[in-house]
Order: structure tokens, then sequence, then C-alpha cells
């Protein structure tokens, strides 16, 4: 049986802030705010890249040297990337992956925007190209979950929580 019970609490204590994320992240109707989009999105996806890379129960999709890509297409400089001061470790590196994960379902959405822009994945727009490549794999991540014991809910949780606020931290900063 999948654990629901895990995947209801990712949802229920990381909703609201999802919707500021979403907020944050806004449309990107024009093309100096998908730059500023895919800045922040390698801020907060390399340190984070950088942890999972090290070894997580779920392997990892790397985009940060495509979100590089896409921004020399771009040519907007690089953020400074930030740093995820808050490591969980094990059963947390899951929640963490849920929010990488979960991303890709957005992507969806963004790939088109993007390509309303002129950008695609070839040029400008790699990193969404390649996380909607493989749609199958939310599902298979969803089998992980279902595979993570009741004792360690609270863990992945506080994992999800925490690159949430992470990202949060980063996108609703504005730069000069």
């Amino acid at each position: 049986m999948p654990n629901e019970t895990l995947r209801r609490a990712l949802r229920a204590q990381t909703a609201s802030q999802h919707r500021l994320l979403d907020d944050a992240v806004g449309s990107f109707a024009t093309v100096e705010a998908y730059g500023r989009f895919v800045a922040n999105s390698l801020a907060f996806r390399a340190p984070v890249e950088t942890l999972l890379a090290r070894g997580t129960r779920w392997p990892l999709l790397p985009l940060a040297d495509l979100m590089r890509e896409d921004l020399a297409d771009l040519d907007v400089a690089p953020r400074p990337e930030g740093v995820f001061a808050k490591a969980p470790g094990g059963a947390g590196e899951v929640g963490i992956a849920y929010v990488l994960e979960g991303s890709a379902l957005g992507a969806r959405l963004l790939v088109r925007r993007a390509a309303a822009l002129g950008y695609g994945a070839r040029y400008g727009a790699r990193h969404l190209a390649r996380q909607v490549e493989d749609m199958a794999r939310w599902r298979r991540f969803l089998a992980l979950l279902e595979t993570i014991p009741d004792s360690q809910t609270d863990a992945v949780v506080a994992g999800a929580v925490a690159a949430f606020d992470f990202a949060l931290g980063i996108y609703t900063v504005e730069t000069v």
C-alpha cells in the first residue's frame, strides 16, 4: 500500500511554501524575467545538487551545468550561489529530492513559457527541456516514497521544508 501518509504530510506541510514559490517564480512573460528565473534557479539548484551528489536513495538529475549554459545564451550573469545550511542527511535528503522532482512537474508549464520567448532544448531552456524528458521519473520517485518507513516521515518532511525555505530565500530576494 502506498505511503499516503508521507505524501499527504509532504503536500500539507509544504503547501504554503509551494504557493509562495510559484508566486515568486511568476510567469516570466519577458526575456528579463526569464533570465532572473534561470539565475535564481541556478543559485538554488547548484548547492542542492552538490549536497545530493554525494549519494542519496534517489539518483540526482543534474541541471546546474545546463542552467549555466542557458544563462550564457541569455547573456545573464549567474547570481552567487546560495549556501544550503541545513543538510538533514538520510531521509531528509529524500525530502529535498521531493522538492527537486516536484519542480519537474511545474517545468512542463515553464518549458512552454520559455518556448513562447524563443527558447528551447538547444538554446536558452536546456535545463527545462531536460527536466521534462522523463515524466515517468515522478512516478518512480513516488514509488521510492512508498518504501520510506513511517518512522522517517518527520525527517523527510523536514528536508522538504528546508529545501523550500532555501528556494524562497533565493527567489524572493531582488537582485540589482
